[in-house]
């Protein structure tokens, strides 16, 4: 466990016999994986942002046998470097089809294109001159948030299509929505409360979820003792993706849905408050 609510409930609280409720695993960090095809996949990964790539490029190497994995991995120095022994064995198992770049911002001697920060220049100089990004099947990209828009935003001035391109935050900043929600109403009216229709497991749950504030679609949900599914409660994880069938709402932090997937009107019921009077949303998407 590191830091953080829920390692530090488990460091403080848990006991030998207690025993915790888990869902299974979710999330849109991934691609399904094919052993008939031979597919480029690259991941871009800083500091610990390295923990789900490492899994992704481990899993890849292993049920796909014909693709092949670049890793480009940022870090301070050779010694900070998380996995490296993995890494190195994996590269050494995998020679013809695992090939590893690391960027490191102190104590390199090597050449000038791996020294310094994983920024935008850095990712486009890699792109233009050591990493071939013009024929990708996907790419994972995971670390600081700075690392991670540096790199993404190189990723699509190279030319890569943004729905390949899969990310994954562990952070986020608290979202700014009030400004967003009193805007939909001067548009669409005033009302003290929405009336909301939540659909789990093909069971419909009625509740009045109030409007104007910051209660979201989850928080109303919880206060009504319904089971409803979440993790982060942050906009990260989409464990709280649900389809909007009827209405509208104003969504904050969104890390978590493609521009594409908001279109088809998926939504993040932790980062979603009502803007009209009637809602229907279904869980099961």
């Amino acid at each position: 466990c590191g830091i953080g609510r829920i390692s530090s409930w488990a460091n403080d609280q848990l006991a030998v016999g207690d025993v915790l409720e888990s869902m299974p695993p979710m999330g849109r960090f991934y691609v399904p994986l094919d052993p008939e095809r031979g597919r480029e996949y690259v991941g871009i990964a800083g500091g610990s942002g390295i923990t789900p790539v490492l899994g992704i490029l481990r899993t890849v190497l292993h049920a796909e046998p014909l693709s092949r994995f670049t890793l480009i991995y940022g870090n301070r120095s050779s010694s900070t470097t998380m996995f490296r022994v993995e890494l190195e064995n994996l590269k050494n198992e995998f020679m013809q089809r695992l090939n590893i770049v690391h960027v490191l911002e102190h104590n390199s001697d090597e050449l000038p294109i791996f020294k310094g920060r994983l920024d935008e220049a850095k990712c486009a100089s890699l792109f233009e001159h050591w990493v071939s990004v013009t024929s990708l099947d996907a790419v994972f990209v995971c670390g600081p948030q700075p690392m991670m828009d540096a790199a993404i935003a190189a990723l699509q001035s190279s030319g890569v299509d943004r729905s390949l391109i899969k990310f994954e935050k562990f952070a986020s900043v608290p979202p700014k929505v009030r400004k967003q929600v009193e805007q939909s109403q001067a548009t669409n009216g005033h009302a003290e409360s929405c009336n909301a229709t939540l659909r789990i497991d093909g069971v419909d749950h009625h509740l009045e979820v109030p409007m104007g504030g910051t209660t979201t679609l989850l928080d109303a949900a919880l206060a009504a003792h319904i089971d409803a599914p979440y993790a982060c409660a942050a906009g990260v994880c989409s464990t709280c993706v649900a389809r909007l069938v009827d209405g509208e709402v104003a969504m904050g932090a969104n890390y978590a849905l493609d521009d594409d997937e908001v279109e088809d009107g998926l939504i993040l019921t932790c980062q979603s408050r009502p803007v009209t009077r009637h809602l229907v949303v279904e869980y099961d998407v």
